[in-house]
């Protein structure tokens, strides 16, 4: 029995990081191409990238959900953002929200939405400009439970 809880927590895991894997090429090679003009609130009508971005999220949030996995920790820089802020970053908040990827936009409330924890991890001093960002990107209902570590 012992074993089978092992073989499953390496299951999960490993989906886990494939899933991860599968997130940021899914970021580096197609959303490069994705004009970032999303505004920090989603716009009622969305275009067909976005739709099919957004049923692309919904595809994996549930398969996430298929695997129980209830947890997703996103980095910040690089990652959620397409720069990378050095920790330095000086400019509004506004700007650094034009900079956040549109998957993150789509992905992070459908997650949220079907009971998945986000948090945000990050090696950034700023947390409190990250709290803004995601405060700006997000609804309230979405952005107050993303904890920054």
């Amino acid at each position: 029995q012992t074993l089978y809880i092992y073989h499953c927590c390496f299951w999960s895991i490993a989906c886990a990081i494939c899933i991860i894997l599968f997130i940021q090429l899914f970021n580096w090679r197609v959303l490069e191409r994705v004009s970032n003009n999303i505004t920090s609130t989603m716009s009622a009508t969305l275009t067909q990238r976005d739709e099919r971005l957004e049923r692309k999220c919904s595809d994996a949030v549930g398969k996430l959900v298929d695997l129980n996995i209830n947890f997703l920790a996103i980095d910040f820089d690089q990652t959620m953002i397409d720069i990378h802020t050095g920790g330095r970053w000086k400019e509004t908040v506004p700007e650094l929200v034009s900079h956040m990827r549109p998957l993150f936009l789509h992905l992070v409330p459908i997650a949220t939405a079907s009971n998945i924890r986000v948090a945000i991890v990050t090696f950034s001093p700023q947390t409190k400009h990250i709290r803004e960002v995601l405060e700006h990107a997000f609804p309230p209902s979405v952005a107050e439970i993303i904890p920054i570590r």
